[in-house]
């Protein structure tokens, strides 16, 4: 069996005739340490007791949200009872199968300067050659299941062969004028951009079950060639503890000058009467989404922005360094400049 490459997002489960196998044996075990134990053999106690911590394990393993594999576009998010655990496509190197006595996992190492690359994972590094390893195999071969990680990581990690806009867009971009018209509003007019946008926050609001909260006004001073959009789900699932109100959620950057939008993730928090801080949207936030409670929200936000018009563009598409001679009035970053501050860019 090999997985589709092409169609994400794609979850893939454990295979339940391995699981039930595996609770089977360790049942087996546990009526044979019984016998052994009415023998007067103290060990059969010790056996069916061992075996006997599998049987509530394998059986929660059987639930479909206690263990799976999730591929999206981002990267895949790997859930072993019912703890999730998400990894990016650009924090990983490249991926492996290694042998565990008579057991073939699939694994993998961080980029280099990854801040999960801690002692314990130097450790497995050592033994085994890579840093951290899938609990399962979910169904496919384990070599089958790495050739599609490392398919995958190609494919949304391959840096575009060209600087996705050209100097004259650029030039545009800083100077605040539109790109690839015609826009579906007037970018002069303000309030024909927040009802075009306006329009879609809703629209996702309505169909994903998200709450939002916008920054219509250039944070309420200077020039903000974008809009922060900023969704959460409106139950608990990506609540953050504390007093006040608090969530993790999903940026979108929507150009006032363009078609285009890039993706990220940040946390917000505010208190009873609205007022609270959140941090400025850069270049190292952009496809930075691995809170798990966010991820499910990725595809069909994008679907629902592509639908009406707009384009997604991803990190790489904009980490080109603008020339020196290219000034950006923007507050937003240090130097040296990408075409990401020339799409989004805030003078204050």
């Amino acid at each position: 069996m090999t997985a589709p490459l092409a169609s994400l997002p794609l979850t893939l489960h454990p295979s339940r005739v391995r699981t039930v196998l595996l609770l089977l044996t360790c049942l087996g075990f546990i009526a044979l340490g019984v016998f052994m134990g009415r023998d007067g053999e103290w060990l059969g106690y010790l056996i069916g007791g061992l075996f006997g911590l599998g049987v509530p394990v394998f059986v929660l393993q059987l639930h479909p949200r206690a263990a799976y594999l999730l591929l999206n576009e981002e990267g895949f998010t790997y859930c072993s009872l019912f703890r999730a655990q998400a990894v990016r496509w650009v924090d990983v190197e490249g991926f492996g199968v290694i042998a565990i006595n008579a057991f073939r996992m699939v694994a993998w190492n961080f980029v280099p300067g990854h801040p999960k690359t801690g002692r314990a994972r130097k450790l497995s590094q050592a033994v085994s050659g890579y840093e951290a390893a899938l609990p399962d195999t979910y169904g496919l071969k384990p070599k089958e299941l790495a050739n599609l990680l490392n398919a995958l990581r190609q494919r949304w990690c391959e840096p575009p062969a060209k600087p996705f806009f050209n100097a004259v867009e650029v030039e545009r971009l800083v100077q605040g004028q539109p790109i690839r018209e015609p826009l579906p509003f007037d970018p002069a007019d303000d309030e024909a951009i927040r009802r075009f946008y306006e329009g879609l926050v809703r629209q996702i609001e309505r169909k994903q079950s998200l709450r939002s909260r916008v920054e219509w006004n250039h944070y309420g001073s200077g020039y903000a060639s974008f809009i922060e959009a900023w969704f959460y789900p409106a139950d608990d699932r990506a609540r953050l503890p504390g007093r006040e109100e608090g969530h993790v959620g999903l940026v979108v950057l929507l150009s006032r000058l363009s078609r285009c939008f890039v993706l990220g993730q940040d946390e917000k928090r505010w208190s009873s009467d609205g007022s609270g801080s959140a941090g400025l949207p850069n270049f190292s936030t952009v496809d930075d989404i691995t809170y798990p409670a966010v991820l499910p929200f990725v595809a069909p936000v994008t679907a629902l922005l592509t639908a009406a018009g707009l384009q997604r563009l991803r990190r790489q598409d904009l980490a080109t360094p603008l020339p020196e001679t290219i000034q950006v009035p923007t507050i937003l970053t240090d130097l040296p400049f990408r075409q990401f501050d020339a799409l989004f860019h805030w003078e204050d």
